[in-house]
């Protein structure tokens, strides 16, 4: 509230001060007024009327020849379209500011140009470009004295290496973080706190990355910074959603989309839509899933975001197969595996090569899905995804006990289910669970699949999954069935040797 009034207070100085400039002529002053009145507006997310004022103040500055007030409009403007997602237009736009920043020599202006297009690279996952950009840009930080801006630079490198060079991106933003703490930026180092806990999210980290994100949390609200305060709410979300915890997953998306809608952030609207959407078909809601993933895909696809769009495509491929539409689901995944590829997406590429290989294990072509689990695997485990990679071991092992080898599908779900259980993923240790019942029933172990399917049913209660729960009782009732006919077998067995003696 506070903030909100010296926004005002300020808003209306400036307001005043272009009506003296007016009366005695004074184009630059009236210019430099509007442009501050730009900035304040561009800060409360009022992205339209802020953007109408910095072209308005940024036309002044060109008719009396300023050509720093130019570029620094510019700059401004292209700022605001990447919280609009619009990269192809902010990047042209900032590329119009350096040139500008570079004809009057000002170096800092120039770097941060560079900084923010280095991070517009980062957010479309176009990692090389990006880095190239951010190290220019932290060259001329350094060359002019700024530790702030050589510091920020610092941290975006480090992200764009969190999946690549995981050890390399743990050293920079550790590295960053000393340096802001130096410069004592308290919103630089909040920031640095949520870039580590999404590099623990990478490794499966939920539990370490969830009390990073509760430190940034705090550092945000007390500084006043509500955008950061709700990207660590979406992200916390994000991990009880993966966590299988989706009722509360669900309300801390919903609470993080309703501040990001409030204050303009579309890009960060549009991906709690997407994760509302992701916990859906966990609940067998699988018609109204779709529906919220087709929006959210139509506006990643409006905003210029194409990996935002694959992603919510390739959710949908997976609801499809949820839906027993494998070929419907096949094509979807294979379509959206050409967008991963095309935009450098390895990730993507890999979890729809890992989903396609799960469809082709239901409609028991045994030998094909295990070559495109292993594939996935194999890409999951050099791009240092440890989730993908345990996910793919679990699918084997999956296959494994379809195919009635049971000693190596034993082996194998054990495995995956330390490696969740490692990670704290609910979710997935339970699946595991649940498979090593059916493996047990199998092999006839009754009292120990009835333990295991029991537990599993359990969990599955607890993280709300009904629909996984039901596939643990029937798996139940059918063993209970088996000992109950074997039991009759018996007693007529021993019936019948009783008459003959």
């Amino acid at each position: 509230m506070r903030k909100r009034n010296q926004f005002s207070e300020a808003m209306q100085e400036y307001r005043n001060s272009i009506e003296r400039y007016q009366i005695i002529g004074d184009t630059l002053g009236t210019a430099q007024c509007m442009q501050s009145i730009g900035d304040i507006l561009r800060m409360q997310f009022h992205n339209q009327e802020a953007t109408a004022k910095l072209e308005e103040a940024r036309a002044q500055f060109r008719a009396i020849g300023s050509r720093l007030g130019v570029a620094q409009c510019t700059r401004s403007i292209g700022d605001i379209m990447v919280t609009q997602v619009q990269y192809t237009e902010a990047t042209a736009c900032l590329q119009d500011a350096v040139k500008e920043f570079q004809v009057i020599s000002h170096r800092l202006g120039a770097a941060q140009c560079k900084q923010i297009i280095g991070e517009v690279l980062r957010l479309q996952s176009k990692d090389e470009d990006a880095i190239t950009q951010l190290e220019e840009a932290r060259t001329e930080f350094r060359a002019v004295g700024d530790r702030l801006g050589v510091a920020q630079c610092t941290q975006g490198i480090g992200e764009c290496l969190q999946l690549d060079d995981r050890e390399a991106a743990y050293v920079l933003l550790e590295e960053a973080r000393a340096e802001f703490r130096a410069t004592g930026s308290r919103i630089d180092i909040a920031q640095c706190v949520q870039a580590i806990a999404n590099t623990q999210l990478t490794e499966g980290l939920y539990d370490e990355a969830a009390a990073k994100l509760e430190e940034a949390k705090t550092e945000f609200r007390a500084i006043g910074a509500c955008l950061g305060v709700a990207q660590c709410t979406q992200n916390l979300g994000d991990i009880l959603r993966m966590q299988g915890q989706y009722d509360g997953a669900a309300e801390s998306l919903e609470e993080a989309r309703r501040v990001f809608r409030a204050i303009g952030c579309r890009r960060s609207t549009i991906q709690c839509t997407q994760s509302i959407g992701n916990i859906l078909p966990m609940q067998a809601k699988y018609e109204e899933a779709s529906a919220i993933l087709e929006e959210a895909s139509k506006e990643f696809r409006e905003a210029g975001d194409r990996m935002g769009s694959a992603q919510c495509q390739r959710s949908i491929g997976i609801i499809f197969a949820m839906q027993g539409r494998y070929e419907d689901a096949t094509a979807t995944l294979e379509e959206t595996q050409a967008e991963f590829r095309a935009i450098g997406s390895r990730v993507g590429f890999a979890q729809c090569m890992q989903k396609i290989g799960d469809i082709l294990g239901k409609q028991a072509q045994y030998e094909q899905a295990t070559t495109k689990l292993e594939e996935a695997r194999t890409e999951f485990r050099a791009i240092g995804s440890r989730l993908g990679a345990t996910q793919c071991t679990q699918s084997i092992g999956d296959l494994l006990r379809m195919q009635a080898r049971y000693r190596q599908a034993t082996t194998t779900v054990d495995e995956a289910r330390s490696e969740f259980q490692a990670m704290g993923d609910r979710l997935g240790v339970t699946q595991c669970t649940k498979i090593k019942g059916e493996i047990l029933g199998m092999r006839a172990k009754y009292e120990e699949a009835i333990e295991s399917l029991e537990e599993a049913k359990t969990q599955f209660q607890a993280i709300k999954l009904p629909h996984l729960a039901q596939e643990c009782s029937k798996s139940l009732d059918d063993i209970l069935g088996i000992r109950k006919r074997e039991g009759e077998v018996v007693l007529t067995t021993e019936t019948v040797a009783l008459a003959e003696s």
